[in-house]
């Protein structure tokens, strides 16, 4: 499978962090019941994040923030045609 090293953090008392090298892997343990759906799910959310990070940064900087505020301006004074319905 692409899933490369999800690591699953847990406390010991619920089987401890476990490492996954693959999908198959991590599928056998989900089916097995020896993965919990939330941490399972906790797990994705913090790879997502991870994966998501640098994405993120980089629409912090002051380019990509003029970018954003230039694209999502309202719309200019007689330009909507709502509300212009013949009647």
């Amino acid at each position: 499978g692409a899933l490369v090293g999800l690591e699953v953090v847990r406390a010991e008392r619920d089987g401890g962090s476990v490492v996954f090298g693959d999908a198959v892997e991590l599928e056998a343990a989900f089916g097995a019941k020896l993965l919990h759906p939330l941490d399972l799910k906790a797990a994705i959310v913090t790879a997502i994040n991870a994966l998501l990070l640098p994405i993120r940064e980089q629409f912090e900087s002051k380019e990509m923030q003029e970018l954003i505020d230039g694209a999502y301006e309202g719309p200019r004074e007689g330009s909507s045609k709502a509300g212009s319905g013949a009647g």
